[in-house]
């Protein structure tokens, strides 16, 4: 499949019904393009659109014009998160930021990265790693996590949860760093961090 019509048929395909009209909308055509591109012989892929194609599919544009088939996903890179000191590092939208390849079998939406900042998570996350977070995945008490307090504070620490699966503590693996106690009335987000370079 090296036929750059072909791989976005294929592309529209994966991603399920309406693809092609919201593909439409996001390029600001009439639907009929769409079909033209892919089912057509008389229409070429629309190569001035292959940035904003690829964007759409959050996929490098190279992907149309090279011998492979392995697409290649991207995850937002949103900022640093502390292992150290809490910081006012944020996960709200992700608005421009750096974009890191994955693997298609890694890409899930709701996943980002952050990059992590201090050393209270040693050994297992390095200062400068890249943590992957899932914020639509189930965590469990003594899961790491990417954390926010109170849209203020954020950083990387495993959690303890009390019996209603709330959390009251975040705690460091590295003993030269204090917990963070959790107050209740703190307003808490978290995302369950899941790969550095290896699963954790």
């Amino acid at each position: 499949m090296n036929n750059p019509k072909e791989k976005l048929k294929y592309l529209i395909e994966q991603e399920g019904r309406g693809a092609a009209k919201r593909l439409a909308e996001y390029l600001n055509v009439p639907r009929s393009y769409i079909s033209r591109w892919v089912n057509d012989e008389k229409y070429n892929f629309p190569y001035e659109y292959i940035n904003e194609i690829a964007s759409f599919f959050k996929i490098d544009p190279s992907y149309f014009v090279s011998d492979t088939n392995q697409i290649i996903k991207y995850l937002p890179l949103i900022g640093s998160a502390s292992c150290g000191v809490p910081t006012n590092h944020f996960y709200g939208d992700y608005g421009e930021y750096e974009l890191i390849p994955v693997p298609t079998e890694l890409y899930k939406e709701g996943r980002y990265y952050v990059r992590a900042d201090g050393e209270s998570m040693l050994p297992k996350i390095r200062p400068g790693d890249e943590v992957m977070c899932d914020k639509e995945a189930f965590i469990d008490n003594g899961n790491i996590v990417h954390y926010t307090l109170n849209n203020e504070e954020s950083g990387i620490k495993k959690v303890v949860l009390d019996e209603n699966g709330r959390p009251v503590m975040f705690v460091p693996l590295n003993d030269k760093y204090s917990p963070i106690i959790v107050k209740p009335d703190d307003k808490v987000r978290m995302a369950k961090c899941i790969k550095i370079t290896t699963d954790l």
